[in-house]
């Protein structure tokens, strides 16, 4: 019987389970929405941990029926910036705060005062989606005192599998609380909050192999496990990105990012970049973006149109040419402006434009955020040669278009089934690592993968320079909205507990 492999893909809205072979092709499948919780007195947006539990195995009982005796690891990729409190006992006592969460903007103000020293220590610029800004939030609010354990999801449904309580560097470097140098939780990161060590899990290389666990209920028999990495990491892996080729995820939000083997931390004190570690000595250099799709489907609902009608009347040209500029930033925005109080924006519509003009802008400003984070790269004395695009957004080819135009660079389009599975197959790099059959996880390519690259878009040069041309005005409308918005929003904003 052929060996096939477990690789668990934790989301914010799904958790997607995969029964993969070797060579990352995919022998069976199955996907367990997850509801999202909102509460909006504190901008909280959350999941259970007890439906993740259940929909967890549910996902698993159906993939491993009828192989149970083939299943030869077992693998994860999670998303970054989860939280959850746990008691003694491993119970939860919160729900868990996803990376969407807003509860904690004002605490991302007083992470500012720390700024680049802190930035320098975790590769985590001063932001709100971190754990450390929600940890600052419970302990103004005086509930930090009553926490046994903090938690991150991927840990806990490692624990549950193993009684093991680890959590894997890659995770770890998404909480601003993991030293990216010395690889330890950070001393600085735990006064700030007020927390140590025996609070957070132990550390552990996601491409090593972490417990043989057992399911009786599944008929799994010590069955080899490691904890793989963060989703967005591992999309690079997937793709075998390691030579100045970046990954884009054009998602509910957005990122890029780059494979480096060295510590990458911006050089100008506007901390533009973050850096994590991945997996097996590797690391990953890029900028996360809150607003990706989720922001222009949002906007394509209020406008009551379908993609295809939209695109096809989005004509040839560049709208910022036109003095029109729109500012997708419905979620506030993480890097590189680091601006929680920034809002969705349009600005120079005339009564001679129609919606192509508008949704051209659109996708300008999305496509905007991926050059100042190539630039950003650049200025760090890393090279961006060709963009590698996952996600659903990829689908929409004339926003791929356009973002292409924007950075000046060649995006790679794959066929939907490998993009929403990318992060699951490189979780299985890193299990194949642990398992010693690669020696280094640059020796796994995927010819399924390579196989399903649907084209690459170029850049049009004359296009290219035109975007070079507006890239200072909108910086400049950037700059003047962000002042303004953070008048009318600050001045408006209900006082938190610590201010009386």
């Amino acid at each position: 019987m052929e060996e096939l492999f477990i690789s668990v893909d934790l989301g914010t809205t799904s958790i997607k389970t995969f029964l993969l072979r070797s060579d990352g092709s995919i022998c069976r499948s199955h996907v367990e929405d997850i509801n999202t919780i909102i509460d909006p007195s504190i901008r909280g947006v959350e999941q259970s941990l007890g439906e993740v539990r259940l929909k967890f195995f549910n996902s698993l009982k159906h993939v491993v029926r009828g192989y149970e005796g083939a299943v030869s690891g077992i693998t994860f990729s999670s998303y970054g910036y989860s939280m959850v409190c746990l008691n003694r006992d491993f119970q939860p006592t919160s729900n868990v705060m996803t990376y969407i969460d807003g509860r904690a903007v004002e605490e991302q103000e007083h992470l500012e005062r720390y700024g680049i020293e802190l930035y320098r220590r975790t590769g985590c610029p001063p932001l709100y989606i971190y754990p450390i800004a929600r940890l600052l939030w419970l302990k103004t609010r005086g509930k930090l005192g009553s926490i046994a354990r903090i938690s991150f999801v991927k840990d806990y449904i490692a624990y549950l599998l193993s009684k093991s309580w680890y959590v894997d560097l890659g995770i770890a470097s998404t909480t601003g609380l993991l030293n990216t140098y010395r690889l330890a939780w950070d001393d600085m990161a735990l006064n700030i909050v007020g927390i140590d060590e025996k609070s957070l899990p132990e550390l552990i290389d996601g491409s090593k192999t972490l417990e043989y666990v057992t399911v009786p209920e599944l008929k799994l028999e010590k069955i080899p496990m490691s904890l793989g990495s963060m989703d967005g990491l591992l999309q690079n892996l997937a793709y075998s990105l390691y030579r100045g080729e970046a990954a884009m995820n054009l998602g509910s939000s957005a990122a890029i990012r780059l494979v480096t083997k060295e510590v990458v931390i911006d050089r100008s004190e506007r901390m533009r970049l973050y850096h994590y570690y991945l997996a097996d000595n590797y690391r990953v250099t890029g900028a996360i973006f809150n607003n990706g799709m989720s922001a222009l489907e949002w906007f394509r609902g209020l406008i009551g149109s379908d993609w295809n009608s939209i695109t096809e009347s989005v004509r040839e040209g560049a709208s910022c040419a036109e003095g029109i500029y729109v500012l997708p930033f419905a979620l506030g925005e993480a890097l590189p402006f680091r601006d929680p109080y920034m809002r969705f924006s349009i600005l120079g519509l005339t009564l001679g434009n129609d919606v192509g003009s508008l949704f051209r802008a659109a996708f300008e400003g999305l496509g905007h955020l991926f050059k100042e984070a190539v630039e950003a790269l650049r200025d760090n004395g890393i090279e961006v040669t060709e963009v590698h695009c996952g996600g659903g957004g990829c689908l929409v080819k004339k926003a791929v278009e356009i973002i292409s135009n924007v950075m000046c660079k060649p995006v790679v389009v794959y066929r939907e089934d490998v993009s929403r599975g990318a992060s699951a197959l490189g979780a299985l790099v890193t299990l194949l690592r642990a398992l010693n059959y690669v020696g280094d996880l640059s020796e796994v390519r995927f010819e399924s993968v390579d196989k399903l690259k649907s084209e690459v878009i170029k850049p049009s040069q004359n296009l290219c320079r035109t975007y070079d041309e507006c890239r200072s005005k909108y910086l400049e409308v950037v700059e003047a909205l962000s002042e303004l918005y953070r008048k009318l929003l600050k001045s408006s904003e209900p006082r938190s507990p610590s201010q009386g």
